[in-house]
């Protein structure tokens, strides 16, 4: 079965102030100064988001995500701020967040209070198109046994509301607790 697979990402990452190395909540001010079609808001105004174009091979999918990050570091540096590829900032604390605008972020609010009050956290999505319905399920079933290693491999967030928590991923123990989150289980 042949079908084509094609990957795109899309990385949060935190915005850190270089003097005092918490978190800055400069998005809004630093988003209009970069395309719209590479970078985007989040949830908190802590945060820029990156998006990949579509790409079809992981060297490009990596060389892309890295050119993304050079540019953004770039262009915000001015503004005394650089980025943290990390799941949890080091130095973040609940006070630290800050409700990016748009009616989405606001509805969010609304309807989980304390998960959205809590989301200093970022993540790195790759999506995976898969132009055949049938080898889309195949793949899905053979990467559901190892979601639990990529986890391991992916963890770089012990940190939480500036303690050592004592957990490689703090940020997968914030995540998991919306009603989204979660496995897809058996297919």
């Amino acid at each position: 079965m042949s079908a084509e697979l094609t990957l795109g990402a899309e990385e949060e990452l935190h915005l850190i102030d270089l003097e005092s190395g918490r978190l800055s909540a400069k998005a809004p001010r630093l988003l209009p100064k970069l395309p719209t079609d590479r970078f985007g808001a989040e949830l908190q105004r802590t945060t820029i988001e990156t998006n990949t174009p579509v790409v079809r091979t992981l060297d490009d999918l990596r060389r892309v995500i890295v050119d993304l990050r050079s540019e953004l570091s770039a262009a915000i540096a001015p503004a005394g701020v650089t980025i943290a590829a990390v799941g949890t900032a080091p130095r973040s604390e609940y006070a630290d967040f800050e409700l990016s605008a748009g009616g989405r972020y606001g509805r969010m609010q609304e309807q989980y209070r304390m998960l959205v009050d809590e989301q200093l956290i970022c993540g790195l999505q790759v999506h995976v198109g898969v132009s055949d319905r049938d080898l889309a399920v195949l793949i899905a079933q053979r990467v559901a046994p190892v979601l639990p290693v990529l986890l391991a491999l992916s963890a770089s967030s012990p940190f939480w509301n500036g303690q050592d928590t004592g957990y490689a991923s703090f940020r997968s123990i914030i995540g998991q607790r919306w009603p989204s989150a979660g496995s897809f289980g058996p297919v």
